[in-house]
């Protein structure tokens, strides 16, 4: 299992018991992680972006933060082909 994968499922665990403010700064390193693969030219689809932050932001009280980061997804996953934004996003 590689860091990116333990801190996405630890990020994810907290998430799920509602301990918001701890998943954060998981899931921030892992926007840091997929922000850095991009700017490589990284066609490696882990880790997607955690859409799960921006919930966490708007749970814990911070829904400015919630919208720059649903902005800051659009604006990268949108310079992608096509063909690649379903593949990375992976939710959708």
């Amino acid at each position: 299992m590689s860091p990116s994968e333990a801190a996405y499922s630890l990020a994810n665990l907290y998430f799920a018991h509602a301990r918001y403010a701890e998943a954060r700064p998981l899931f921030e390193r892992l926007v840091r992680r997929r922000d850095a693969l991009l700017d490589r030219g990284s066609e490696n689809p882990f880790p997607a972006y955690p859409l799960n932050l921006a919930v966490a932001y708007e749970r814990t009280g911070d829904t400015l933060r919630a919208e720059q980061f649903y902005r800051h997804v659009v604006e990268r996953e949108g310079r992608l082909r096509r063909g690649d934004r379903d593949a990375l996003l992976g939710a959708w």
